[in-house]
């Protein structure tokens, strides 16, 4: 007995589409080196485990020492450009460095305020 069968339209894929299906982005070395600092710095952000805390550690240390070796290995550190990237990272660091200690302060203003407001809580319970 034969079935009937409903004949269906294929969509057809634009070219470019189809070119592309099932490649991923081709990342270089570095690129992967990065992705993978960044994978470990997010890792030790959900880690408690002083002892893991610690080998992630050494990782991101290690991978982020060869990332500099592979830069200094592929750029021309004589070139104009390099020397202005190079400028331009330092100064970055230099205002995150600053950043990060204003956070500081930030947060030791809050600590200070908390204890201030625990104090105030004990007396005004006393009264």
């Amino acid at each position: 007995m034969p079935t009937s069968r409903k004949t269906r339209k294929r969509q057809t894929a634009t070219r470019k589409r189809s070119l592309s299906r099932g490649l991923g982005e081709q990342r270089g070395l570095g690129q992967l080196l990065l992705d993978t600092v960044e994978n470990i710095i997010e890792l030790m952000r959900h880690t408690q485990d002083p002892d893991r805390l610690k080998e992630l550690n050494s990782k991101r240390i290690a991978l982020s020492k060869e990332a500099g070796r592979l830069i200094d290995a592929t750029l021309d550190a004589s070139s104009a450009e390099y020397r202005s990237a190079t400028f331009a990272l330092e100064e970055a660091a230099g205002t995150i460095r600053g950043a990060i200690k204003g956070l500081e302060a930030v947060k030791d203003a809050i600590l200070k305020a908390a204890k201030a407001l625990e104090l105030i809580v004990k007396v005004v319970s006393i009264a």
